[in-house]
């Protein structure tokens, strides 16, 4: 359907065979930079509360317990909306459903953003002052290279299976132009 590719071209996906463009399931550019700043958002609140939380109840203690807790808790949220949306027929965690797309996000800065926030300002802490002497640049340097290399694989796995154009041709068929789209 022509007005349906008018509409939404920059989600369409090119069925060679029935020569129809197909929406694509998944988070528009908008919501996953939503997605984004919730997790951070939450992080930046972790961090500040965190600072105070290892001062007041000690540093272990925050990982066993501030950090614990909202992570479960996060995780469990997520399952149990993706578990509705199983139910409802949906495949994925992107919804049209706003209530529980704000849920997620709600999620991702109360639980989540806020468990990664006090990790990144107490496992440092605790591995400085638990770790002998001669160790600690070594030891001090690791929590931020994990860091690193946990970003670094998440960018190449972005990148391996991020829809390209050239990839969505199913069956050899030759993608609408812009002008056939809007005809």
């Amino acid at each position: 359907n022509a007005s349906f590719c008018q509409s939404s071209f920059s989600v369409c996906k090119w069925d060679g065979v029935s020569k129809e463009c197909h929406h694509i399931s998944g988070y528009n550019p908008l919501q996953q930079g939503l997605l984004a700043a919730s997790l951070i958002t939450g992080a930046a609140m972790g961090a500040v509360f965190a600072g105070w939380a290892v001062n007041k109840f000690g540093r272990l203690s925050v990982l066993k317990f501030v950090v614990s807790v909202p992570t479960l808790l996060g995780i469990i949220v997520e399952a149990v909306l993706w578990q509705q949306q199983q139910q409802e027929g949906e495949t994925t965690l992107a919804s049209s459903d706003s209530a529980t797309f704000l849920c997620i996000i709600v999620n991702r800065v109360l639980f989540l953003g806020v468990a990664v926030g006090a990790v990144c300002v107490t496992a440092p802490l605790l591995s400085s002052e638990t770790v002998q002497p001669q160790q600690r640049s070594k030891v001090g340097v690791v929590f931020q290279l994990l860091v690193t290399t946990g970003l670094f694989f998440c960018s190449v796995m972005l990148f391996v299976i991020e829809i390209r154009p050239d990839s969505e041709l199913e069956n050899g068929g030759d993608p609408p132009s812009r002008s056939q789209l809007l005809a």
